[in-house]
């Protein structure tokens, strides 16, 4: 198992906000962190908090359409 208190490094938190910027592929990539092992556990909570973000905001569009 990948050691989860591992730290993690500037650059990769640099990168993960780029990725962020690219339609369709940062839901991709944030499903993929949330429900992997493989990732260290603060980056895996920071994805299940964006997904949940995005989806209160998906959810409040559709509000405000409807």
């Amino acid at each position: 198992m990948y050691n989860e208190n591992k730290t993690i490094s500037i650059s990769n938190w640099f990168f993960s906000e780029l990725v962020m910027f690219i339609p369709i592929v940062n839901l991709i990539v944030l499903i993929i962190w949330a429900s992997s092992s493989n990732i260290p556990e603060s980056k895996s909570n920071w994805a299940i908090a964006r997904l949940l973000g995005i989806g209160l905001l998906f959810a409040l569009c559709l509000l405000i359409i409807i």
